[in-house]
């Protein structure tokens, strides 16, 4: 039975080293696409008159 439980134990650390991770690589996904979607939305709230390259972003 010690070796089921360590089994068991050795089982749960490593699902969650891969909520861990899973969560680590979702965000690192996240953030950079939830900033270029704000900063698409921010276009489209400003509107086409107003350029990237008239605000003066320099891209």
């Amino acid at each position: 039975m010690a070796t089921l439980k360590t089994l068991t134990q050795i089982s749960e650390r490593r699902e969650l080293r891969m909520w861990i991770l899973g969560l680590v690589g979702a965000s690192i996904v996240a953030v950079p696409l939830f900033i270029w979607v704000y900063q698409r939305r921010l276009d489209v709230l400003t509107g086409p008159w107003i350029t990237r390259d008239e605000v003066g972003d320099g891209h």
